[in-house]
């Protein structure tokens, strides 16, 4: 389950069903983390350039899986493995994803 942000500001939920890879891609070149931060917002923060705390509702009903039990069994078991590893955010309602930096053409960047 990888959230892709692209150039283009386009947020996306990438192999929804995998919830051993779960963490924020950005395919920009683009170090604006302002710009980034506006266009996912409606599915958390991000924190900083290594991390975002992704809304679990918001993942619960993400379009397009919402509706799929095989998607929300995944999830939940996802979102249990992250709270007993405290990567909740205080109040309950986020958890921490660690940030890919991947430059245009393919290339990843993690600076």
């Amino acid at each position: 389950m990888i959230i892709v942000i692209d150039e283009n500001r386009d947020v996306r939920l990438v192999d929804p069903l995998d919830t051993k890879k779960f963490h924020v891609e950005i395919r920009s070149k683009a170090a604006d983390i302002s710009s980034l931060g506006a266009a996912f917002s409606p599915y958390g923060v991000l924190d900083n350039r290594e991390y975002a705390w992704v809304d679990a509702s918001a993942l619960r009903g993400w379009t397009g899986v919402a509706e799929d039990s095989r998607y929300q069994a995944g999830l939940a078991s996802m979102l249990g493995y992250a709270a007993r590893k405290g990567w909740f955010s205080s109040d309950g309602t986020k958890v921490r994803a660690h940030i890919v930096w991947i430059e245009p053409g393919g290339t990843q960047n993690n600076t």
